[in-house]
């Protein structure tokens, strides 16, 4: 092959010496780029021989697929003595609110915990009770309210450190007695 038919290559197309310019030439050090002298010249041996560590395959993804596709099955339930298909996501929630109301202390603590990651207001009733509050009955919860007799807060309980954890406090010192030898 001549020199006119090889395909001009980014090596081979490199510009003439004079010409380049004053930015490639300019290195700057800094985070990432170290000084060209502690730089790793190839043929010399590795600064990392042990190389990259290998990504840690996880197998959340795949399990959170066949969660999500577990939960969104239907089911056959019976619900008012009719039969109805549920995702067994709801046929779990429902189980698990039947059980809150029967008073299963472990269903009671599951309850709640979802109640509060989904933020639903358990106080419902009550707002619903002051809702259907009329303004006469507002007079009646005035009035005994003012009746009350009005307790003030009680003063904060003060704290008193021994004189060991003041600051600035001369120590104490230690007064010990000497113990006579046994007699003989």
């Amino acid at each position: 092959m001549t020199d006119e038919q090889k395909a001009p290559t980014p090596a081979n197309d490199a510009p003439p010496p004079g010409s380049e310019s004053p930015v490639e030439t300019e290195y700057k050090v800094g985070p990432g780029y170290p000084p060209k002298e502690h730089q790793w010249k190839l043929g010399c041996p590795s600064p990392n021989p042990a190389g990259r560590k290998r990504k840690v395959v996880s197998v959340l993804p795949d399990l959170k697929k066949i969660f999500e596709a577990e939960i969104s099955k239907k089911v056959k339930a019976k619900q008012n003595g009719k039969e109805v298909q549920l995702s067994k996501l709801s046929l779990g929630i429902v189980k698990l609110v039947n059980s809150f109301a029967q008073g299963d202390r472990h269903a009671r603590k599951d309850f709640m915990e979802m109640a509060k990651v989904l933020g639903v207001d358990l106080a419902g009733p009550k707002r619903e009770f002051e809702d259907a509050l009329l303004p006469s009955h507002q007079a009646i919860v005035d009035a005994f309210l003012s009746r009350q007799p009005i307790v003030p807060p009680a003063p904060p309980q003060r704290v008193i450190a021994p004189i060991e954890l003041c600051e600035g406090a001369m120590s104490r010192e230690r007064v010990t007695r000497r113990i006579s030898p046994p007699p003989k």
